[in-house]
């Protein structure tokens, strides 16, 4: 076709069109799509057509007047473009040209559009198309009526969801899918009435599937009305018995899968959860629902949320572009929120802004209330954690607002939402009475247990009628969300009984935490601890975490809460503080009186400095030292050095315990608190890891100090702590790779390591030594017949005996499961062969119950002549298992040879 004929073929489209339509109408104009760009390109350039706002203005004259006189090209040309036309008047410009009836053309237009929107739903080309139907028709046709309480789950349709209406569906007069017109009188009729008009229809003549539809429907009212065990199982037994043959069966099979593992999840079986949501998304794909796929899709990312972020991200990132590219902004904006939450406590503050506009951007698209109520929970959750109150509640006041625009079980939901944020915020910030009110107009309906959770944790802080950490552990294992909050909370009143199981809860879900880069959490739980350690006298911690805290809440973007524990808990915060008594005085009264604040603050700045400086050359002196013992020495050196103590004990509690003092002064045990001024007593302790403890004291009994003194102490031991613990961290983790956890002998690692030294000493000087390889005999059977806890214990006893029997320089080493190899320095054969025997005889009195036996091989340096370490170990390995061949429970050495 020439070009000109491309031209003239324009002008079915008529005076106006968007580039999107050309695109999609380019098969019925006979216009290679391909060739569009270059199109439009020459069209502008010869001034035939004009571009504003995204939209193309024939104005050309030849142009124009083809648009009334073009030729008839037949009622499928015009039909098929009226689908391509994104605004009412240009749908209803191809019903004037198409020479059918207006009604013929919107019965063809309604048969195209029902069917377009079920395989490529986009919400707002259905209802301008709707618009021209019903213009066109002169009424309202079911078809359309229908497709509109559809749309009603997705935007305001224009809908009147009036008692004649459900009238009209219980006596059988409403005609369509069931399905997709009960799913949208889920939202807008009260749950009870609804249950009595399904109820009233299914006495009356209907379809198979009319009738598995209201069966399901029935099934879901009567668990959203009552949750029992016994509706859920109804729930369940309906939808296993639904179909997938057709189409219709299939979505609604989905739906119902859906549904159920939204129950599971709320009990907390996620497994169960899972495998439904995995189930409803594989119909949705092998049917291509495509309506239904961004629903599925974004309860399947909360599978992934914990365990997998970064694919939950993804899921949820494609489900609002979908929802946008169809039309349905409020899926688009109920992810986006999910995902909003996601970025908010990874402390990525740039993509949380970034998703609230585009949230503020849906609710300018749609009369539907729901993006706007997302928008502005959304918006309050900074203020959650932040406040302060009175901004809090203006935003909380806008969404209760919203709130009351909703219908259906959306809108309880939403409150319920909204009500859970207020209670957590103001038990966060100690607005006793506000939260009592909030308890005492609403009746919570959690939707899950980490929501269960988290209520009965604020009204046990709230009333406390119970200890909030008690309630938090009765939930514990169930959570998945809201822990951070609750261990908050219960951190206010946490008892000294409490604080070290308090703690390690605390300490394990913050390394969870650093592994899933989530910043928020971090901050919340390192809060949690420094408020339980400063309420309990724990200085070290509190001061500790205190300063991870409020660096935490920063990166996410939390500036005023970090500022109120710099000011009231930190150094820092002094600091912040004089610099800002600084400015304010400055603006008030000039240079006059600020000698002595400037000196203050200059001293605070100086001391600063040093403690950074002086850190880092205790982290250099550390790093020189070659046991734990040294690096205790020194630690204690370095502090000395400014503190006036004649005595200091450094204490490393875990496994063993280590132990180094400097001076001879009795320490008091029985010290009050963390700290004496008369006489100078300062007591500092630290976790390390989850079993480590480390104890540091100075003590002078012969003078007295200050209290800035004391409290330059704790101050200086929160920067050299975090190198102190690193330092222990590295000897337990050394002492743990030489010991073996169960029987406490060394482990295979650090034979091997001290066999070589051996066998480089041996060959240097020509010193003997031996090696006694010891494999206990069937002790797969008492394993089998006493169970593995009963045989642990057994390794323990055998461990311990074979220890007794041997010298203080001999390395007993567990080699194996049931194996143990012992390195003898300087013992010749005849002497190691002898010390096995012994051994032997010794072993089955290590547990008189089970009488265990063992086989072993004797090798010796001088005799066997061996290569390496390595061979000799193997060469008593062969001889034992020839005591094993040669009846077990005996001594096989080269002793002969």
């Amino acid at each position: 076709m020439k070009t000109t004929d491309k031209v003239r073929n324009l002008a079915l489209l008529g005076k106006r069109f968007t580039s999107s339509e050309l695109t999609s109408a380019a098969e019925y104009l006979d216009i290679d799509a391909d060739y569009i760009d270059d199109l439009i390109c020459h069209l502008c350039e010869n001034d035939v057509i004009i571009c504003e706002d995204n939209t193309y203005q024939i104005v050309n004259p030849v142009l124009l007047s083809l648009i009334d006189s073009h030729p008839y090209c037949g009622e499928s040309i015009h039909i098929r473009l009226a689908c391509v036309r994104e605004k009412t008047d240009s749908i209803l410009f191809h019903a004037k040209l198409a020479g059918i009836s207006e009604r013929s053309f919107a019965a063809r237009l309604l048969r195209y559009t029902c069917n377009d929107f079920e395989k490529h739903p986009n919400v707002k080309l259905a209802l301008e198309r709707l618009k021209a139907i019903e213009f066109l028709a002169g009424e309202q046709p079911w078809a359309a009526r229908n497709l509109r309480i559809h749309l009603s789950e997705m935007t305001a349709s224009g809908v009147d969801f009036s008692e004649e209406l459900l009238r009209s569906f219980s006596e059988g007069r409403l005609y369509g899918n069931y399905h997709l017109l009960l799913r949208a009188f889920l939202h807008q009729y009260p749950q009870e009435e609804l249950l009595r008009a399904i109820l009233r229809r299914k006495e009356l003549p209907c379809t198979s599937f009319q009738r598995t539809v209201l069966q399901f429907f029935e099934a879901r009212l009567r668990y959203l009305l009552d949750s029992s065990d016994k509706n859920a199982e109804l729930i369940a037994e309906t939808v296993f018995n639904i179909g997938e043959k057709t189409r219709f069966e299939a979505v609604l099979k989905a739906d119902g899968l859906n549904f159920y593992g939204l129950h599971l999840r709320k009990v907390g079986d996620l497994s169960g959860f899972k495998k439904m949501i995995q189930e409803a998304i594989e119909l949705t794909e092998r049917f291509d629902l495509e309506l239904f796929k961004a629903r599925f899709y974004n309860n399947l990312s909360l599978i992934y949320m914990d365990s997998n972020p970064a694919y939950s991200q993804q899921i949820q990132q494609n489900v609002i572009e979908t929802s946008r590219r169809i039309g349905d902004f409020g899926i688009a904006a109920a992810v986006s929120s999910n995902l909003a939450l996601l970025y908010f406590f990874k402390g990525k503050r740039r993509q949380f802004d970034e998703l609230l506009d585009d949230m503020k951007t849906y609710v300018t698209q749609t009369d539907n209330p729901e993006p706007s109520v997302f928008m502005k929970l959304t918006e309050m959750l900074p203020l959650v954690y932040e406040g302060p109150t009175s901004a809090f509640e203006k935003v909380a006041d806008r969404v209760a607002a919203d709130c009351e625009r909703l219908v259906g079980p959306e809108k309880a939901t939403r409150i319920n939402q909204l009500q859970m944020s207020r209670i957590l915020h103001y038990s966060l910030f100690n607005e006793t009475d506000k939260c009592k009110q909030v308890f005492e107009s609403h009746d919570f309906d959690a939707s899950d247990i980490s929501e269960k959770a988290l209520v009965e944790v604020i009204r046990a802080f709230i009333y406390g009628q119970e200890n909030p950490f008690d309630v938090f552990k009765r939930f514990r294992n169930d959570m998945s969300e809201y822990v951070e909050d609750c261990l908050l909370l219960a951190s206010k009143t946490v008892t000294k009984e409490q604080y070290k199981e308090f703690r390690a809860i605390c300490i394990e879900r913050l390394f969870r935490a650093q592994q899933t880069v989530s910043l928020l959490s971090q901050a919340l739980l390192a809060h949690a601890v420094a408020i339980a350690s400063e309420r309990l006298g724990v200085v070290s911690d509190a001061i500790r975490y205190f300063r991870i805290a409020a660096t935490h809440y920063d990166v996410s973007g939390l500036f005023e809460t970090s500022r109120r524990l710099k000011e009231e808990y930190l150094s820092e915060g002094a600091l912040l503080t004089s610099l800002n008594d600084l400015v304010n005085k400055l603006d008030t009264r000039g240079l006059k009186d600020l000698k002595n604040e400037a000196a203050n603050t200059l001293e605070l700045v100086e001391e600063i400095s040093h403690f950074i400086v002086n850190s880092q050359n205790l982290a250099a002196s550390l790093s020189e030292m070659n046991s734990i013992s040294e690096s205790m020495k020194a630690m204690l050196e370095f502090l000395l050095s400014f503190y006036p103590a004649r005595t200091a004990r450094c204490v490393l509690r875990w496994q063993e315990t280590e132990e180094v003092t400097i001076g001879e002064d009795a320490i008091p045990e029985d010290l009050e608190g963390h700290y004496s001024s008369s006489p100078f007593c300062v007591k500092y302790v630290f976790f390390v890891g989850f079993t480590g403890e480390v104890e540091i004291v100075l003590f002078n009994p012969s003078i007295s100090v200050s209290d800035k003194l004391i409290a330059r102490f704790f101050r200086q031991m929160t920067f050299v702590e975090t190198i102190l613990e690193l330092s222990f961290k590295n000897f337990i983790r050394y002492r743990m790779a030489m010991h073996d956890s169960l029987t406490g002998l060394y482990t295979r690692w650090y034979l091997e390591a001290r066999m070589k030294e051996q066998f480089r000493r041996a060959k240097r000087y020509e010193e003997d030594y031996s090696v006694i390889f010891c494999d206990l005999d069937d002790f797969k059977r008492v394993n089998d017949r006493y169970g593995h806890m009963r045989g642990d214990s057994t390794l323990r006893r055998v461990s311990e005996s074979l220890k007794q029997s041997c010298r203080e320089s001999d390395i007993l080493c567990r080699f194996g499961g049931e194996e143990f190899v012992i390195l003898l320095p300087s013992l010749d054969l005849a002497e190691a062969t002898r010390l096995a025997e012994r051994l032997r005889v010794a072993l089955p009195e290590s547990d008189p119950e089970i009488k265990v036996t063992g086989s072993f091989g004797v090798a010796s340096f001088n005799t066997a002549k061996p290569s390496s370490a390595r061979e000799l170990v193997q060469l008593a390995d062969d001889l034992c298992y020839q005591a094993k061949r040669k009846g077990k429970n005996r001594v096989e050495s080269n002793l002969d040879e």
